[in-house]
């Protein structure tokens, strides 16, 4: 029996490896199919909301905590694996003039640095995204990692520190015993027993955590994104316009998204989306 049973192959998963083994703990990760292949997989790696100032003070106040934890943490994992989480400190560059009070105002409030440039210097220091006159709001400290090699540092770090990891290992049930969970049932009729269970399977948590009354408002929102083969440095800053971001890697691919569609589950690409960002 573990300690702990962590449900959920993700990056919450596999840092709550990370730390529990630091700590001490036996854990035993499950993921219902492939270890760090769903949203974590997918996201863009942009390690703060687009347009901070639209969320809830909750949602910066973590977005923020993260920022100063993440260089040390990617650092870290680079050191003890060989692998670089590429974090990067490209700042973002904000297109979108209309956003100026409002993130002119949510700097302020946060300390976070922000410079409003001219469309001569925006033109200077990025010259790839065109002519915008107005010029654009840059927030030079914000930065990205690239989550696959994250997931890729993480897997190796936690699986060299114990951590047992099954695959293909669904999860569809909680199991109790005198008022307490002591384990989990899968889907293919097993059991596994653990002292602690930790869920941290992202949108499929709500069907598990309703087995214990609560509810969490927790969906799938599918977004589609398109790779582009570049020369490194063509673009320097994460760029957001209108909603669709572009993000440079350090060996020159481009990322362009994203669409949010709500189709629960469903991953399938399609030529429509193509369009929408290509037209972005």
């Amino acid at each position: 029996m573990s300690e702990h049973l962590i449900v959920g192959g993700g990056i919450i998963g596999l840092l709550t490896a990370r730390y529990l083994s630091q700590a001490g703990a036996s854990v035993t990760l499950l993921e219902r199919r492939q270890v760090g292949r769903e949203s974590s997989w997918a996201g863009g790696g942009i390690l703060s909301p687009l347009y901070p100032w639209r969320y809830a003070e909750p949602v910066n106040a973590l977005a923020h905590w993260s920022q100063q934890h993440y260089r040390a943490l990617a650092d870290q994992l680079q050191a003890d694996t060989g692998v670089d989480p590429e974090w990067i400190q490209s700042g973002l560059l904000i297109l979108d003039r209309d956003e100026s009070s409002r993130a002119t105002a949510w700097a302020e409030k946060t300390g976070a640095r922000l410079d409003i440039i001219d469309g001569d210097t925006l033109g200077r220091i990025e010259p790839t995204v065109g002519e915008h006159p107005a010029g654009g709001l840059l927030f030079p400290e914000f930065a990205q990692i690239r989550n696959p090699c994250l997931l890729k540092a993480l897997r190796q770090d936690v699986q060299a520190r114990g951590v047992r990891i099954t695959e293909s290992a669904e999860v569809s049930h909680l199991l109790h015993e005198n008022g307490r969970i002591r384990g989990v049932g899968t889907a293919d009729g097993g059991s596994i027993a653990a002292e602690r269970v930790v869920i941290a399977c992202g949108a499929w948590s709500a069907s598990l955590l309703r087995e214990l009354g609560q509810s969490i408002d927790v969906t799938p929102v599918r977004g589609q994104m398109l790779l582009y083969r570049g020369e490194p440095e063509l673009l320097k800053h994460v760029v957001l316009h209108r909603g669709h971001y572009a993000i440079p890697r350090r060996d020159g691919r481009l990322l362009f998204g994203s669409t949010m569609e709500d189709v629960g589950f469903d991953k399938t690409v399609t030529e429509q989306a193509r369009h929408e960002l290509e037209r972005a």
